[in-house]
């Protein structure tokens, strides 16, 4: 579950309210409660401008696509002698991009996006007679691009090997 800043905020106040802030809780003390209170909305102004400056950051380097070209442009063109008959983008925003590919017996899923931690990689695939398959990756920002194709194309061979070895005996 993805939580907004509002959800935060208000699960802080019913918390604090809940703990310190009736009369007769040997708790309660308004200075406290201050405190508590100026507190939150400290730490929750904070996340909320970092998040808008994270989202207009990336939206000045042109957005996941651009800042990942790389590493996206790599699924976006599926190598020539690949059973593949169709690529799609399934949807795009600033910071996640969903990507579709498709074969005469499999399908795959790509799912992209920025998140604080790094760059997410999201894989699941219907291989046919392989089975289903997911896989998730989640690399720092500054790590160089071909070093991530690198990590994710070696998985990903060791995924579908293990998948029809599993499914084939």
């Amino acid at each position: 579950m993805i939580m907004r800043p509002t959800m935060v905020v208000e699960i802080y106040f019913t918390v604090i309210y809940t703990i310190f802030g009736k009369r007769g809780n040997p708790f309660y003390n308004t200075h406290k409660m201050n405190l508590l209170f100026i507190g939150g909305v400290v730490i929750t102004v904070i996340v909320i401008r970092n998040r808008v400056r994270f989202k207009r950051d990336l939206k000045k380097q042109g957005g996941i696509r651009q800042r990942y070209h790389e590493v996206i442009s790599a699924f976006l063109v599926p190598p020539p002698d690949a059973d593949i008959f169709d690529v799609s983008v399934l949807n795009e925003s600033i910071k996640s991009m969903t990507i579709q590919v498709r074969g005469a017996t499999t399908n795959y899923l790509y799912s992209f996006s920025q998140q604080f931690n790094g760059f997410n990689i999201k894989f699941e695939a219907d291989l046919g007679i392989g089975g289903e398959v997911k896989k998730d990756w989640t690399f720092p920002d500054n790590m160089n691009q071909q070093l991530m194709l690198e990590k994710i194309g070696s998985d990903m061979d060791e995924i579908i090997t293990n998948a029809f070895a599993n499914n084939s005996q």
